[in-house]
């Protein structure tokens, strides 16, 4: 049985302390007049029967209202246990939900890794016998040399996306080492022009010598998307890259006279696979400009776009110099 309370304890010590003072009130009558002890009996007997007829009322009054009482709090207590129970099953049903969502999309960028990689043998196979053939362009037909040309940009945007999503799963699911190096942006971007053989179309201009340290891979990959993105939406006769810097950063800015972007959807394409509705019919997996971010924020630097006020899209790369730059 539980213990009384002390509340019900000195409730039910009202009655003895009540027949004690009547007690007392006698003892002291009986020494003063004893013929005053009959009525005074009399008078506490009748006192005490009072404060025990009261005292019992009180407890049975209180005693269906404290029952409740205490019933109410009991069934509110297993309520909230229930309820404490119930959302604790929920969050692990929950992390163990979410523990294998994690594991799936890892083990599905672990596939798209490896087709990535597979696709490049059968790629360098292609291009190599494309390369073979098109050394015989004098002895070829304009259809042959038509055939060429398409093959060579079919085997081109292959191997960028391939690029891509080797980049993208290196990135994202692993704890991807930095080669570092030394690099010159300057001659490093008129390079990758001669690479996708811009160099005569796309206008570069170095007003500063500018050195960062990175990773030279994939830096490539970072300018190579930006150039090529330029180049498909703007028209490789209307993209200038600039080189400037300042004295903690270099920053290449890369432009093209293009239609620009909705404003709506300035940030979105930088998202992994977004594509805007303006695409006209462009091929590609919109994966550039997520990889290229990705890899100037791994450098500790930044990727911001903009529309420009006389059309196009600006985009600006800011990375750190290695260098204090020099006036060129």
């Amino acid at each position: 049985m539980p213990e009384p309370s002390v509340a019900s304890s000195r409730r039910a010590g009202l009655p003895a302390l009540a027949a004690a003072s009547v007690l007392g009130v006698l003892a002291v009558l009986d020494w003063v007049s004893p013929y005053a002890t009959y009525p005074a009996l009399a008078i506490a007997c009748i006192v005490i029967s009072l404060a025990l007829a009261s005292h019992g009322l009180r407890q049975a009054w209180r005693g269906p209202r404290q029952r409740a009482s205490d019933a109410k709090r009991a069934a509110e207590s297993r309520r909230l246990r229930a309820e404490i129970e119930a959302r604790r099953d929920l969050d692990v049903r929950l992390q163990a939900d979410l523990d294998n969502l994690y594991l799936r999309l890892a083990q599905q960028q672990d596939v798209i890794a490896v087709i990535a990689h597979e696709m490049r043998t059968p790629l360098s196979t292609i291009e190599a016998a494309r390369q073979a053939l098109e050394s015989l362009a004098d002895e070829a037909g304009a259809d042959q040399v038509q055939r060429l040309r398409r093959i060579r940009r079919a085997v081109g945007r292959l191997a960028t996306l391939a690029e891509n999503l080797q980049s993208a799963h290196r990135l994202e699911y692993s704890s991807y080492g930095l080669d570092l190096s030394q690099v010159a942006l300057g001659p490093f971007l008129y390079e990758i022009l001669l690479s996708l053989g811009l160099e005569e179309r796309v206008t570069l201009m170095c007003p500063a010598t500018a050195v960062v340290r990175g990773d030279a891979g994939l830096l490539d990959i970072l300018f190579t998307n930006l150039v090529s993105n330029a180049v498909k939406y703007g028209g490789d006769d209307s993209v200038t890259i600039v080189l400037t810097a300042t004295p903690t950063h270099a920053i290449v800015h890369v432009t093209d006279g293009g239609p620009g972007v909705p404003e709506p959807e300035i940030q979105r394409i930088f998202e992994r696979f977004y594509r805007g509705g303006d695409t006209r019919g462009q091929s590609g997996a919109g994966l550039g400009l997520y990889v290229a971010r990705r890899i100037a924020e791994v450098h500790g630097g930044t990727l911001k776009a903009k529309n420009r006020h006389e059309g196009g899209l600006a985009l600006k790369v800011s990375l750190p110099l290695a260098l204090t730059r020099g006036a060129g």
